[in-house]
C-alpha cells in the first residue's frame, strides 16, 4: 500500500495504491470434487482532490472527492471427483466515485492523531464501499514522521454473477516524507 498527498494553500490532491493477493485451498465432499484452490488478486487505485475546510497550526480537516479503480482477478481450480480439472478464471474492473474527510491534530509537540473516512460506490460501480483509518503518529522532524493505526475497508460489488463482497482490516504502519 502506498499513499501520497500534495497540498498548495487550501487545495490538494491525494492518491492510494494497493495490491492484495489471497489464496486458499479447501476440501469438499465427493463425488462432485474432492477439493480445490482459490486464488484472488485485488488491485486498487484511488485519486481524490481535497479542500481544507479547517487548517491551523495544530489541526486540519479536509473534505475529499474522487474515484477508486478496482481490478479483481479470481481463479478457481477443482480437483478430484466428477468435476476434477474444472477451472474458472474471471477478471472484473470497475470504478467507484468516492467522498470523504481526512484530518490530523497534534496532541503533543511530536505526537499527532490522524485519520480518514471515505464512502463510495453509490450503485455506480459497487453498491457500497467504505474505507476508514485511525492512527497515532510521531514526528521525528518537520520533514519525517511515522504513523501506526488500524484500517478497515469494505466493498460490495455484484455484476452479472460476479460477486465481490469483501472486508479487509488490520494494522497499518507507515513513514511520511515531506518535501
Amino acid at each position: 500500500m502506498l499513499i501520497a498527498t500534495a497540498q498548495k494553500g487550501r487545495f490538494g490532491i491525494g492518491g492510494d495504491l494497493q495490491y492484495v493477493k489471497t489464496s486458499s485451498g479447501f476440501d469438499a465432499a465427493p463425488p462432485s470434487f474432492d477439493g480445490g484452490k482459490l486464488d484472488s488478486g485485488t488491485f486498487g487505485f484511488s485519486l481524490w482532490g481535497t479542500y481544507a475546510a479547517f487548517d491551523d497550526a495544530r489541526s486540519n480537516l479536509k473534505l475529499a472527492a474522487g474515484a477508486r479503480l478496482w481490478s479483481v482477478d479470481t481463479k478457481l481450480k477443482l480437483s478430484g471427483g466428477l468435476l476434477s480439472g474444472t477451472k474458472i478464471d474471471h477478471d472484473e474492473t470497475w470504478v467507484d466515485p468516492i467522498i470523504g474527510v481526512t484530518g490530523k491534530t497534534d496532541v503533543a509537540p511530536k505526537i499527532f492523531l490522524q485519520g480518514w473516512g471515505f464512502a463510495g460506490g453509490f450503485g455506480v460501480g459497487s453498491d457500497s464501499m467504505f474505507d476508514l483509518f485511525g492512527g497515532i503518529g510521531y514526528r521525528f522532524s518537520e520533514k519525517t514522521s511515522t504513523t501506526i493505526g488500524y484500517r478497515w475497508m469494505k466493498v460490495d460489488y455484484d455484476n452479472d454473477g460476479f460477486l465481490y463482497d469483501v472486508r479487509q482490516q488490520g494494522i497499518a504502519a507507515g513513514l511520511t516524507f515531506r518535501f
